[in-house]
């Protein structure tokens, strides 16, 4: 192999790719047996993407007969618990997976960003449509900041 020959690192660059697509971690290509650095470079990429693509496969497979399973053989149960207990996990789960150092990020950014998420989440809350909040979040955003331009231009 020639000093400059790109193609091996070319070649993993398009597997760790393909394996980044699929969310496995590619690998370096130093384990396994010592080969010569091109196989090695070329080869284990690929070995990680196939565990990947199994590990995929696997976790859907898993996840569809669960799904079949519950809504299948188990709708009877569904209909015995009680409305309350499920919205009290809803809300358990959803301030268990708040990002509460989001608030504390509050005081670095500017009034019009906290204007526009609060006005986004109110309508999005008061209509149920997510697309109405995100339209008028962007809209205000967008004129306040245009109009913060002009008002900086002008003085």
């Amino acid at each position: 192999m020639e000093e400059n020959d790109e193609r091996p690192v070319a070649g993993q660059a398009v597997s760790h790719t393909a394996v980044d697509w699929l969310g496995v971690e590619a690998g370096g290509g130093d384990e396994g047996p010592k080969r010569s650095e091109e196989v090695r470079t070329l080869l284990m990429p690929l070995v990680f993407l196939a565990a990947g693509i199994a590990a995929l496969v696997k976790g859907w497979l898993v996840a569809g007969i669960v799904l079949i399973a519950v809504l299948g053989f188990g709708s009877g149960l569904l209909n015995i618990i009680p409305l309350a207990a499920l919205i009290g996990v809803m809300i358990t789960v959803s301030i268990a997976t708040f990002d509460w150092d989001a608030l504390r990020s509050l005081r670095d950014q500017s009034p019009l960003e906290i204007l526009t998420t609060l006005l986004t989440v109110v309508i999005v809350v008061a209509t149920n449509n997510l697309a109405y909040g995100v339209a008028a979040g962007l809209a205000l955003y967008y004129a306040g900041g245009f109009a913060a331009k002009a008002l900086a231009k002008a003085s």
